[in-house]
């Protein structure tokens, strides 16, 4: 009805088809959808009230709704051609754009690749539309590429990703494979999916031109042509976009949307799913999905006598209103942020902090001391902290990121980060008076004020790291 947030204390009303009122009083995001009651004395409302025709389903436990029958079985409502789905209260879905478009994404580590799922799992877009995309293994584009190098990838059975690499590898298998890149090519007036809507934001939010920079997860790089690319390699960083503006301005300046009527497919837990029937028929007549991202306010500065805030991501000069819904901001606070009708709200995200008792790698939990399972969160995490739940350790206290719903997005060590300083390096039972035996790595660690100590060297999974043949 609208892509602009209505002033403080009115709310639109829907009498009839295309017959909307402002009411001059305050209504929420809860709402919306929903069938109301207005009780009205000459021109003053004086209350809006539930009439009581309206069934939900509302959670952000995570769920599969791409299907009449999965959408059913979800919600207990019948999703008709009716139904009408907005995405973060926005009803967008089909884009074009009026001029060719290129974007690339090469990923040089499989973290990375992974971490790249917060904005869409591009090996399985890419497999699945194999004949749009163009995707490259062992990727070189120097000057001299090596033997061997720039390979085609090939889409597996599942159409799920390629045979040439796996994100969730766990044994080095494909680690050879890297750098991958994927590109694709829409000529003008095509349409761009919601899906690859969502890989140009994650270009946006997470690349870099710096492969080396960042932890594992960080290395990637990416670009975002718009127009004709028959230009030299020289002039590549003016014509890449996503170097010099944000994607809400991308999407704004370059991107024709349209109205659409398709289903969300997955939503991810952490996010706000809300099915609603309005008058008791049985049928959905909306259904609405509200993402959520974690982000740090890491600083401030004043511009025209006011003060500012700075975040990992999020810039608030790209946003006409920021809503802090209540909240004083700091720096150092770890956030959730949504982003609505051109307005960015913010609210402290909340914290739990304990010692984790068991780590379940089956159900993807953690349990607490204090007795708190806890899920993943799915939601963006644009901090630098980690964020794979299953990689904590038992005994270890952490300060726990929650997202609206209580699962884990981000974590740290409660303790803080310490450093020691590494004295020594050494092994074989020829040296320090044979203590070392069969070969394995003792690391001698300076810790603050603590004596010098020698400790085992160990892999990920508690076995020594030998150094035979080295």
């Amino acid at each position: 009805y609208s892509e602009e947030v209505l002033a403080e204390g009115k709310t639109n009303l829907e009498i009839a088809e295309n017959d909307i009122r402002t009411l001059d009083i305050t209504s929420t995001l809860d709402d919306i959808g929903e069938s109301r009651y207005a009780y009205i004395v000459g021109s003053k409302v004086l209350a809006l009230g539930d009439t009581g025709e309206n069934i939900k389903f509302e959670n952000g436990e995570g769920k599969d709704i791409g299907t009449d029958s999965k959408f059913s079985k979800v919600s207990g409502l019948t999703k008709t051609d009716d139904t009408e789905f907005y995405l973060d209260f926005g009803r967008e879905g089909h884009f074009s754009c009026d001029q060719r478009l290129e974007f690339q994404v090469i990923f040089y580590t499989r973290e990375a690749l992974k971490s790249f799922d917060d904005y869409e799992d591009i090996s399985k877009v890419a497999a699945q539309n194999r004949d749009d995309w163009t995707v490259t293994y062992k990727y070189d584009d120097s000057g001299s590429p090596a033997p061997g190098s720039n390979q085609t990838a090939t889409a597996n059975e599942a159409k799920t990703g390629f045979t040439q690499f796996d994100k969730n590898d766990t044994d080095d298998t494909f680690v050879a494979n890297y750098p991958v890149i994927f590109n694709r090519i829409i000529r003008a007036n095509e349409e761009i999916t919601q899906e690859e809507m969502n890989i140009l934001e994650g270009i946006f939010a997470a690349a870099d031109n710096d492969p080396v920079n960042g932890k594992a997860k960080d290395k990637l790089t990416g670009d975002v042509y718009v127009g004709t690319k028959s230009t030299t390699v020289a002039t590549d960083e003016e014509r890449d976009i996503s170097n010099t503006i944000s994607f809400r301005k991308f999407k704004a300046d370059y991107i024709n949307s349209e109205a659409w009527d398709r289903d969300f497919g997955e939503v991810k837990r952490g996010e706000w799913l809300k099915i609603i029937d309005n008058d008791k028929d049985g049928k959905a007549d909306y259904a609405f999905r509200t993402r959520y991202w974690l982000d740090e306010t890491t600083g401030t500065y004043t511009k025209s006598g006011e003060t500012k805030y700075e975040y990992e991501t999020l810039d608030v000069e790209d946003w006409d209103v920021v809503d802090y819904n209540d909240y004083d901001p700091a720096v150092g606070d770890v956030v959730l942020c949504t982003k609505i009708d051109g307005k960015v709200t913010i609210a402290k995200a909340e914290v739990l902090t304990d010692k984790i008792q068991t780590v379940s790698f089956r159900d993807e939990t953690v349990t607490t001391v204090g007795g708190e399972t806890k899920n993943q969160s799915e939601i963006i995490n644009d901090t630098r902290m980690d964020e794979t739940i299953i990689n904590m350790e038992d005994g270890v206290e952490y300060n726990m990121y929650l997202d609206r719903y209580g699962n884990i997005r981000a974590y740290e060590l409660a303790a803080g980060t310490k450093y020691a300083l590494i004295t020594e390096l050494y092994y074989e039972r020829a040296l320090n008076n044979q203590y070392v035996n069969n070969e394995d790595l003792i690391v001698e660690l300076k810790a603050g004020e603590a004596k010098v100590d020698e400790f085992d060297v160990l892999n990920s999974k508690d076995n020594d790291f030998r150094l035979t043949n080295i």
